[in-house]
């Protein structure tokens, strides 16, 4: 898992890299939601990788599928969010995103206040007092969330499930979702590697090691294609950084084609268009 390491620690680097073009930058958190969604989404690809390479440092292999999983999350969202015909769309698609959290916290919250008044004695109404002044005060701060901008009794928007945000590629790449799913909760897999059980004759570690290969290959070129999309989005609002950001991607796409042992056919020379 050597070169592993390196990959993410040098993939890390670039996603910070590519954060630092847009530094000192003001943005309006409205009017530029979609440059802000997708440079945070670079800065948790540079968080992720870094924690995973000190993870695999460390032998702590299978937490790297939790990790795994988010990446997978910030590439299918924003490239979800960016499939529109116009900017507004997209706009309305990254703050239906921002705000989905909260419209399933918020239902919580009155499923609570519902129950309050019942036999449920174990609930504590000073604390959902709490949760919902708190709700409340982000319906406030951040109203461009809210079905209703001018309601504060207003719903939070709400995505569609993850497997329909990845539309098309639904069919490609949701099983490897599903997956590292299968790897963060117990398993027959983490079974056998957790128990030190022998299975058909094979090492422990071989029911994980090179599935988490595959995984983590599959994680480089996700973060690659999260960078394009980034790179694409950025590149008329601070153009003088385009090519300091295309070098980057450069480097990038080296890092997955050497990290592909023939888990998935190379991307194109030319990234996709969002």
């Amino acid at each position: 898992m050597q070169k592993y390491i390196k990959y993410f620690e040098d993939t890390s680097s670039i996603c910070l890299d590519f954060g630092e073009t847009i530094k000192g930058i003001q943005f309006n958190e409205e009017m530029q939601s979609v440059e802000i969604f997708a440079i945070t989404s670079i800065n948790m690809c540079a968080q992720h990788c870094l924690s995973i390479s000190t993870l695999l440092k460390n032998n702590y292999v299978t937490d790297c599928f939790i990790l795994a999983r988010n990446i997978i999350e910030i590439f299918f969202n924003l490239n979800w969010a960016t499939k529109c015909e116009t900017r507004e769309e997209v706009i309305d698609r990254v703050l239906t995103l921002e705000a989905d959290p909260y419209y399933n916290f918020e239902k919580e919250i009155n499923l609570m206040e519902r129950e309050i008044e019942g036999d449920k004695p174990n609930l504590s109404k000073p604390l959902i007092h709490k949760h919902r002044e708190a709700i409340d005060g982000e319906k406030e701060a951040f109203p461009q969330l809210l079905v209703d901008r001018d309601n504060l009794n207003s719903k939070f928007k709400s995505a569609p499930p993850f497997a329909e945000r990845m539309g098309d590629l639904r069919l490609k790449y949701y099983h490897l979702y599903r997956f590292t799913c299968m790897l963060t909760h117990p398993s027959p897999n983490l079974k056998e590697f957790f128990m030190h059980r022998v299975v058909n004759q094979n090492k422990p570690t071989d029911a994980i090691i090179e599935p988490l290969k595959q995984t983590l290959s599959y994680c480089l070129l996700f973060i690659e294609l999260t960078l394009a999309i980034s790179k694409h989005i950025l590149c008329d609002f601070n153009p003088e950084s385009n090519p300091a950001r295309q070098a980057m991607y450069n480097k990038l796409v080296s890092i997955v084609k050497e990290s592909n042992e023939n888990y998935f056919g190379n991307p194109p020379d030319e990234e996709p268009a969002p």
